[in-house]
Formats: structure tokens, C-alpha cells, sequence
């Protein structure tokens, strides 16, 4: 591709699988019409930069609606372009594609997913070795595997009410998984059934949003960078959040879980810690009893055994 390219409404572009589209550097591709890029497991649909600098990736607007599908597509070698409002690898705009087994590595940010009134969903694939976040302004991440991304003051995904991110692998990232934040808005945010392992710290909430994290394995996971500052937690949480049902153990932060200030106790019942006795659990909770300005963490009844 040498010059950018305009899917317009009415018009399907087709993308064979096996099939590789290289773009010269900076070149971009907007679809408002539809884009079906039809790869299989073993010839996936490719779309990389051609020579060794980096082009601006696909953005899928709300014109094309539904009509577009990715399957077993690779993109990869993708920065941001701003001034064309690009500012992932792909960007969806309040259109519903259906992306399945999508893999998204050595970019800038991954994906960026603004929901509006048509819900987004990636279902499986991988984001791999990337270097900016990804931003969640709802939508649904399911299944997918994030390993070896290396943004130090960001997170993996920026996460916003009406967003679920659930049976995901988060493993050997040298950032932040999931940043809670920056969104403003109301609504409730779903962590569920995800398994998070070596990486720099887990979760970090700024913002008092309905969120419920439940069913979640979080193990040999460092603590959360602040801008670069340290917090000794695994997990920073604010009011309005719900643990239940975790397996929480082997962290080697100081604390698992941080209550940030706020008047109001957090709700941690049924969780495994890798122990039952109060006052080793007491241990890894940073809260009101060690800091008045801070609510409980409410963790009674305890799991005495590893959820499945």
C-alpha cells in the first residue's frame, strides 16, 4: 500500500487468508464501509509495514456498523498518527466488528475500542511485545494473551466503565495489566477469570467505579508503578469494589491489596490468600489498621483451598 486507504460505505474489501498487505510507512487504512480479512490457523491474514519503518495501523468506524470481520488476522509494526486520529493498531469506533483470533504485536498501542451504542468484543488471539497501552472504553476482552509488552508508565489496558475483561492470560509484562481510571462516568467494570503471573503489579483503580474482580488467579506478580513510583501493592483498589473468589498468593510486593483513601470498607469474602490464619492475611492487607484515613478490608469468610 502506498497510499492510504478509504473503505468506503457501501464497499467490502476482502483479505484472503495466507494473503500479506504491506504499507509504506505512515500509510493507514479507515474502513466505513466493510473490511473481512478471512485467515485461518495456519495462514493467517497479514498486515505489516513494508521496510523497516512502522505504518498507522486500521480504524473501523461506526459507518461500517457490523459489517466487518477479522479472523486469524496479524497486525503488527504499527505507531501512532494522531493528526489522522489513529492512535492504536486498531481503533474501533462504535461499530460492532466481529474480531476473532487476532494477534497484535511489536506496536505502539495494540487497540483502542470506543463502544458507544454498538458493543466490541475481541475474542482470543494474542497481544505480544508492544510498547504503548491500549484503551478499553467499554467493551469485552476475552481470551486473549498478553505477554512481553514493555510500557513502564502505562498499563496493558485503560479500562472505563462498561467494560469487561474476563478468561484472559496476563504474563511477563513489564507493565501495568489493567489501569481502573482517567474515564470519568458511571457504570460497572467486570475483572473475571483471568490469570495474571509475573508481571508489574496487577491491578491500579483511580477512579471509584463499580467494579467487581472475582475468579481471578493473581500469583508471583511484582508490585504497581505509580508514574514510576512504587506503592508496595499488588493491587491498588477504591470504593465501590468487590473481590471475591480470587486466588491471591506468592506476591511479591509487600502488600496484595492497597485501599486507597475513601471512607468506605471494601468487600473481599471467599478469597484463597495461601493461608487461613487472620493475622497473616491482616499482613497482606495495607488498610484501616494501618492507616486510619483508609476503609477495612472485609475478608472473612476466607477460602481454605484454591478456587478451580
Amino acid at each position: 500500500m502506498t497510499n492510504n486507504v478509504l473503505v468506503t460505505e457501501g464497499i467490502r474489501l476482502s483479505v484472503s487468508a495466507s494473503v500479506t498487505l504491506r504499507f509504506n510507512p505512515d500509510i493507514y487504512m479507515i474502513v466505513d464501509g466493510a473490511l473481512r480479512a478471512d485467515g485461518v490457523e495456519n495462514g493467517p491474514s497479514v498486515f505489516t509495514r513494508n521496510g523497516p519503518l512502522q505504518w498507522g495501523g486500521i480504524k473501523i468506524t461506526e459507518k461500517s456498523s457490523n459489517s466487518s470481520s477479522l479472523e486469524h488476522v496479524v497486525i503488527e509494526y504499527v505507531h501512532d498518527i494522531p493528526t489522522a486520529q489513529l492512535y492504536s493498531a486498531l481503533t474501533v469506533i462504535n461499530a460492532s466488528p466481529t474480531l476473532s483470533n487476532v494477534v497484535l504485536r511489536h506496536n505502539a498501542s495494540p487497540f483502542r475500542f470506543l463502544q458507544g451504542s454498538n458493543p466490541i468484543s475481541l475474542i482470543g488471539g494474542k497481544v505480544l511485545s508492544n510498547t504503548l497501552g491500549s484503551y478499553l472504553i467499554g467493551g469485552t476482552i476475552d481470551g486473549v494473551t498478553f505477554s512481553g509488552n514493555t510500557y513502564n508508565a502505562g498499563a496493558i489496558i485503560l479500562a472505563c466503565p462498561g467494560s469487561s475483561i474476563q478468561n484472559n492470560l496476563f504474563t511477563k509484562n513489564s507493565m501495568l495489566p489493567i489501569y481502573l481510571g482517567g474515564c470519568g462516568g458511571a457504570g460497572g467494570i467486570h475483572i473475571r477469570n483471568n490469570t495474571f503471573s509475573g508481571n508489574v503489579g496487577v491491578i491500579h483503580m483511580t477512579e471509584k467505579f463499580s467494579t467487581t474482580i472475582e475468579f481471578n488467579t493473581i500469583y508471583n506478580n511484582s508490585q504497581v508503578l505509580d508514574n514510576g513510583v512504587p506503592t508496595n501493592a499488588t493491587i491498588n483498589v477504591e470504593c465501590g469494589t468487590t473481590l471475591t473468589a480470587n486466588n491471591i498468593y506468592s506476591n511479591t510486593a509487600p502488600y496484595a491489596i492497597r485501599a486507597r483513601p475513601g471512607d468506605c470498607d471494601i468487600d473481599a469474602p471467599n478469597n484463597y490468600w495461601g493461608t487461613t490464619v487472620a493475622s497473616e492475611i491482616d499482613a497482606l492487607l495495607y488498610d484501616y489498621n494501618d492507616d486510619f484515613t483508609l476503609g477495612k478490608t472485609l475478608y472473612e469468610p476466607v477460602s481454605a483451598a484454591p478456587h478451580p
